[in-house]
């Protein structure tokens, strides 16, 4: 899997996030990226469209909270 993806932001310009963890989650894959000296993340659904991969954010709300949990039940002896 690539180390980085490529989204666009609010206004529409591309922007390079670095990948911190792949999840997956109730039969959907997750990603969980950050911009390069930044201490936030955000989680992307990672969606196959033929040979390529559409992120799709998934914002706030129930399955933000799904990933989360995941993530966090994951990487929880890590702290």
């Amino acid at each position: 899997m690539e180390k980085t993806i490529n989204v666009l932001d609010e206004k529409g310009n591309p922007i390079q996030l670095d990948i911190i963890d792949v999840l997956n989650v109730e039969n959907n894959q997750y990603v969980i990226v950050g911009a390069q000296n930044s201490d936030e993340a955000y989680a992307y659904r990672a969606i196959p469209k033929g040979k390529e991969v559409e992120y799709v954010s998934i914002g706030e709300g129930a399955e933000f909270n799904k990933v989360l949990n995941a993530y966090n039940e994951k990487h929880k002896d890590e702290e």
